[in-house]
């Protein structure tokens, strides 16, 4: 059992199935979305929580880089904060949003049991769907603020996670996840 918070709904309770170390995603993608975090989440040791937990790590922190852009929000013009936290940056929505993705993909290519353990699994949906709409307004609301400059850089950098996004298996499956909520 995994436990999240989400705005609006407070904590909850998501049951941890099973679930494949998420380095197999870093093995489907190629160099162009090696990006800072890339490393971190996706060929990390087999102690990190996404390599343990899979696509349950992935949520995990997707959730927490939601909760890093509110607070740095709510905070920034506290130029003192600045210092400490330095997460006026909403990249991490386009990478977990898209190992999360493709690791459902995988699953549903390659580990049968996993995908049809995850895809019954409502309160895994109910919470990705929940962090994904608020962080998606949250990350349109910070590219509001950026200048034309600073825009058009974000979305260069992340052009291979864009489009990837943009591709119809990955939307079809973020369209199978809003269902899967219900």
């Amino acid at each position: 059992m995994m436990t999240l918070h989400l705005d609006g709904e407070g904590d909850i309770n998501v049951p941890v199935g099973k679930s494949f170390p998420s380095r197999i995603v870093a093995d489907k993608l190629g160099e162009q979305f090696k990006t800072s975090r890339f490393n971190t989440y996706l060929n990390s040791g087999r102690a990190h929580a996404v390599q343990q937990d899979g696509i349950y790590g992935l949520l995990n922190e997707f959730n927490a880089y939601y909760h890093g852009v509110v607070a740095y929000n709510s905070i920034r013009k506290k130029k003192i904060w600045k210092n400490y936290i330095n997460n006026d940056t909403c990249e991490p929505f386009y990478e977990l949003k898209l190992w999360i993705l493709e690791h459902i993909l995988i699953s549903k290519e390659k580990y049968p049991d996993i995908y049809q353990d995850l895809i019954g699994n409502k309160t895994y949906f109910h919470a990705f769907t929940n962090i994904h709409d608020r962080f998606a307004r949250l990350c349109t609301y910070r590219m509001n603020l950026k200048s034309a400059a600073g825009k058009d850089k974000m979305l260069k950098d992340y052009k291979p996670y864009i489009d990837r996004l943009n591709s119809e298996p990955v939307k079809s499956v973020m369209k199978q996840t809003y269902l899967w909520a219900k």
